[in-house]
């Protein structure tokens, strides 16, 4: 009987426990997965989805929100999201997009920060000499050109996080190359 007791005890217990949350979630109404996930965890699954819109909405991370609005193609929330983070790695996507913006004067500041915080890094240094080209050739057109309509090229373009998501993000001065050739 003391066994059937227990068992009993239990399982009222363990109903209340559910009633309770069930309730909990009624008031708030919250998703369930905003119990289980950090925001992070949420913005990684959407990521790997790819709902980077939706991600960069979920990431408290800047640099990974930064990821996100910048695969999502909202540049402008990118470089922001990018300017809050203090290394190379946000320095160097923080130029990625404001070139995508036609933002040269400050893309090179963006990549000479990155210089400064990973001094000889070939990407930066690439990517730096490539959009000064651009703002040249900009100023040479006098200002025809405004941007790049956020494509650098025929192949997918990427950014660097150094916070991994579960796919290999490098960054691709090639491809800026091959954009070059093609527009002249």
């Amino acid at each position: 009987m003391a066994v059937q007791r227990k068992i009993s005890v239990g399982l009222v217990v363990a109903a209340v426990a559910i009633a309770i949350v069930i309730l909990v979630h009624s008031i708030t109404s919250k998703p369930f997965r905003d119990y289980w996930l950090t925001p992070d965890q949420q913005g990684r699954r959407l990521e790997a989805a790819g709902d980077y819109a939706e991600a960069a909405t979920r990431y408290i991370d800047p640099l990974r929100r930064g990821v996100a609005f910048y695969r999502a193609g909202d540049f402008e929330a990118a470089a922001t999201a990018f300017a809050r983070v203090d290394t190379p790695e946000a320095a160097f996507n923080r130029g990625n997009a404001l070139v995508l913006l036609g933002q040269y004067d400050q893309a090179l500041a963006s990549y000479d920060s990155a210089l400064r915080l990973r001094p000889g890094w070939p990407e930066a240094e690439a990517n730096r000499q490539l959009a000064s080209l651009r703002k040249e050739r900009r100023e040479a057109n006098s200002g025809g050109d405004e941007g790049t309509g956020g494509k650098l090229g025929r192949g997918r373009h990427r950014v660097r996080s150094e916070r991994p998501t579960g796919q290999s993000v490098p960054t691709s001065p090639a491809r800026w190359r091959g954009y070059e050739r093609h527009r002249s």
